[in-house]
């Protein structure tokens, strides 16, 4: 997925939903695993759990904040120490000055457990 900030609202939009290949190994699929990134994943897929809407939910909230921050999500892990992150229930820090207070509001929602993550509906209502 490829967003871009508008620049005179400071909204994301969605420019391109494709695979992506970042030099980052974090961001990249693996062979006979999963067909998703690590980086984008949350507990219940990488335990091997049928992804859901809200994995996507998750998935999405991960790209928002890399969007706004300009940075990867997990800059500076390795596709290990990301699974152990994962599993420990870590997520990435959303306290950065590049993120709005809204931003931040909408990805630390969609960062719960699965159970209590809203859908996009809830968004669009």
């Amino acid at each position: 997925m490829f967003l871009q900030i508008e620049k005179s609202t400071n909204k994301p939009i969605i420019c391109e939903l494709g695979v992506g290949k970042l030099v980052d190994r974090t961001y990249q699929t693996s062979a006979g695993g999963n067909a998703a990134t690590v980086a984008y994943q949350h507990k219940e897929q990488l335990v091997g759990k049928t992804p859901t809407s809200a994995a996507d939910v998750y998935s999405f909230a991960v790209i928002m904040l890399e969007t706004y921050s300009r940075c990867p999500a997990w800059k500076g892990y390795s596709v290990q120490a990301l699974r152990k992150a994962i599993m420990d229930n870590q997520l990435p820090s959303i306290q950065k000055d590049d993120v709005p207070p809204q931003a931040q509001e909408i990805i630390s929602l969609c960062f719960k457990r699965a159970e209590k993550r809203p859908s996009f509906l809830d968004f669009a209502t």
